[in-house]
């Protein structure tokens, strides 16, 4: 990955592969646990371009799932919704804010529309699971759970919330 991002950086010398090279920077940077690096990188990108929804939404996930300024990343996500609301991607981070805020309802609302438009994304529905299991559904947030993993999500990750999910689905019942 140190390697990538050095590439990613030479890359972003072009102007017509900055914005992609930045993005791609950043999520290595993200890889190996340099969080400031990558919201530098993300930072740069939104002062460049502003009005970008891929971008705005790229640096408003980032925020929300490290747990930072929700508000102004409900704000840059938004921003990308406004700009294409039927994105999956987008309507996904704008449902991970609200998780992060405790809005369980506006997040399920989100993470559902989300599902709807990328009915195989492992993110995704590992999201809905982890909304699901907050509003006290582990039976149903099991079941989302495992269809990410069999998409091909984290396994590590979903392993591990699968345990968690058939604990508290037992402890339900």
């Amino acid at each position: 990955y140190e390697r990538a991002v050095w590439r990613f950086n030479l890359a972003a010398e072009s102007p017509a592969l900055r914005m992609n090279a930045l993005l791609q920077k950043s999520l290595c940077h993200d890889f190996l646990d340099q969080v400031g690096k990558a919201r530098a990188d993300l930072e740069t990108l939104h002062k460049e371009f502003p009005d970008h929804a891929e971008v705005s939404n790229s640096l408003g996930y980032f925020l929300a799932e490290k747990g930072l300024e929700l508000d102004f990343a409900a704000e840059l996500v938004t921003a990308a919704l406004a700009a294409e609301p039927g994105n999956g991607a987008f309507l996904d981070s704008m449902g991970w804010i609200h998780f992060r805020t405790g809005n369980l309802e506006q997040a399920l609302d989100y993470m559902i529309q989300a599902v709807n438009v990328l009915p195989d994304d492992p993110v995704i529905l590992e999201h809905l699971g982890m909304v699901l299991n907050a509003q006290g559904k582990p039976v149903e947030a099991l079941d989302v759970v495992r269809r990410a993993l069999a998409r091909g999500g984290d396994q590590e990750r979903l392993k591990a919330l699968i345990i968690e999910f058939e604990a508290a689905g037992s402890q339900g019942q």
